[in-house]
């Protein structure tokens, strides 16, 4: 494929100063040549970790891009994106322009390396350094990939595929899909879930093509003015 969409989660937490330890999300080619990818990877004492995008460097390996973050692999939301409680992560490929998501933003890059070259493999690779410690919570607990079919970033065929978690919260105007803000997939001018005094009826209308029906919950709270 030319249009790529990966998700995962994971979480990168260090139990001690001098644990190291790498966790690799990567793509590769029909040659078994890496395309593009995300590497997190803490290289020295301390908590100071790596997160680095990648792509081919036209001789079967990689070289780094300036898509390239620090965080603290502590337990602390305000440091690491990793820790237990998070953790979600994905890049989507467009041919040769890649979005990559980092600490609730988005950022768009175009790597003439990747113009036309088709993805065959995805690769998740977890492992030591130099026999060090290993980092005591390093894993991936989920990954989903979706081949989109379509040189656009917009209507593609179905963005929530089986399995995938939406969540849409008139309180704060938040649109989640997998825990993964994605605000733009909300049309201009629609207006936000709000329940008037009384008794509503909701209305949940499916795609004509959809064979199994999605599973709904809705929570509110009554508010005194």
């Amino acid at each position: 494929s030319l249009f790529d969409y990966i998700w995962w989660r994971q979480v990168f937490m260090a139990g001690a100063f001098n644990q190291y330890g790498f966790v690799k999300v990567m793509v590769s080619d029909s040659d078994g040549k890496v395309l593009y990818g995300l590497g997190t990877i803490k290289r020295k004492a301390g908590l100071e970790t790596e997160y680095n995008f990648m792509v081919t460097d036209g001789k079967g390996g990689y070289k780094h891009t300036d898509l390239r973050w620090k965080f603290e692999a502590n337990d602390e939301n305000k440091d690491n994106p990793f820790n237990p409680a998070r953790g979600w992560s994905d890049i989507k490929r467009i041919d040769d322009k890649v979005s990559v998501f980092w600490f609730g933003s988005r950022y768009e890059r175009t790597f003439s390396e990747l113009k036309g070259k088709k993805s065959a493999k995805l690769h998740v690779a977890l492992g030591f350094i130099n026999g060090n410690p290993l980092v005591t919570r390093m894993y991936v607990d989920g990954i989903k990939y979706r081949k989109d079919n379509v040189a656009f970033g917009y209507n593609i065929p179905n963005p929530y595929g089986v399995g995938s978690n939406i969540v849409i919260n008139g309180e704060n105007k938040t649109f989640l899909v997998d825990n993964i803000a994605k605000l733009n997939h909300v049309v201009d001018y629609s207006k936000w879930l709000k329940i008037p005094v009384g008794t509503s009826t909701l209305e949940i209308s499916t795609s004509s093509w959809n064979n199994i029906k999605p599973t709904f919950s809705i929570a509110f709270e009554e508010r005194w003015l």
